[in-house]
């Protein structure tokens, strides 16, 4: 990006320099040294305001952080837990019933085997 000067800057400069032209060198020495002066006074009250203002907002962003933690705290505390019932208890547990046997066992026929076993290993 190019640097383009502003003319409105440079027309500022031309007249605040005209006047220290026409006089002579001391007193434009003197004129100089106030200038400067006024333009260093000038950029510490200008820095003074912003610190003041960044402390400033840093303040209020901390008691705002604080306020908010106790009015959380506050409404925790004074939150009523009374207007609820306490946890019914468990009923007893039921008798078991017995169903009456509508079915009959019937057992498994035994198996007898018949003839040899001729897998098996005589030792």
């Amino acid at each position: 990006m190019r640097f383009q000067p502003n003319p409105k800057a440079i027309l500022w400069g031309f007249l605040c320099a005209l006047p220290l032209a026409c006089e002579p060198a001391e007193d434009q020495s003197v004129q100089v040294q106030a200038m400067v002066d006024q333009l260093v006074q000038d950029r510490i009250q200008s820095h003074k305001e912003i610190r003041l203002l960044r402390c400033r907002e840093e303040m209020l962003r901390e008691a705002g952080e604080k306020v908010d933690s106790i009015l959380l705290e506050e409404a925790r505390l004074k939150r009523d837990t009374l207007d609820r019932p306490s946890k019914p208890l468990k009923p007893d547990q039921p008798p078991l019933r017995t169903l009456p046997d509508s079915l009959r066992i019937v057992q498994k026929p035994r198996v007898v085997k018949m003839g040899a076993d001729t897998l098996q290993k005589n030792d």
